[in-house]
């Protein structure tokens, strides 16, 4: 999905690309406890496959035991995104209704302001309720994998798309 946005909540008028992986009406459900992990994945995944200039080099990860994923191998990039993660499940896990993490690339402006280029917007709704029994977590956690999954993909796909 694409959408350009025309101002940022300052009210400067900006154009950038805004990618909504996940919106309000079909947000992300997640238990409580794996959003850090959720949250570090997707924005890891996003980071890779967006990753402009230099040398990356990848790092094999895994989700959920049987959700395989590449993130960058730089360790001031992995501690920003783990303590972002963690503040973004945070302010998650006290709002009910759910919420959105955005991720945001900058660049210099003219006068040394941060100006966005591009954004990735997920909505995740947070599950606080506990599972009933080995089989309905089994069945969360295959629903979450496959979930995520798609959203992989969806990012791979709109990478693809607007490699310049």
């Amino acid at each position: 999905k694409r959408l350009t946005v025309e101002s940022n909540p300052e009210g400067f008028a900006m154009n950038h690309e805004c990618f909504i992986l996940m919106d309000s009406r079909t947000p992300l459900e997640v238990e409580s406890r794996l959003l850090p992990e959720v949250l570090q994945c997707l924005i890891n995944h996003i980071l890779f496959h967006r990753a402009l200039g230099g040398v990356v080099i990848p790092k094999d990860m895994v989700l959920l035991d049987d959700l395989f994923y590449v993130r960058c191998d730089d360790a001031k990039m992995e501690k920003q995104v783990r303590e972002s993660s963690e503040t973004a499940a945070n302010a998650l896990k006290k709002k009910e209704a759910g919420g959105k993490v955005t991720l945001t690339f900058y660049e210099k402006g003219m006068w040394g302001d941060k100006v966005p280029w591009e954004e990735w917007v997920m909505h995740f709704v947070v599950r606080t309720e506990p599972s009933f029994g080995h089989r309905e977590e089994m069945l969360r956690r295959k629903e979450l994998e496959t979930r995520v999954k798609e959203l992989m993909w969806l990012v791979l796909k709109i990478v693809s798309a607007h490699r310049e």
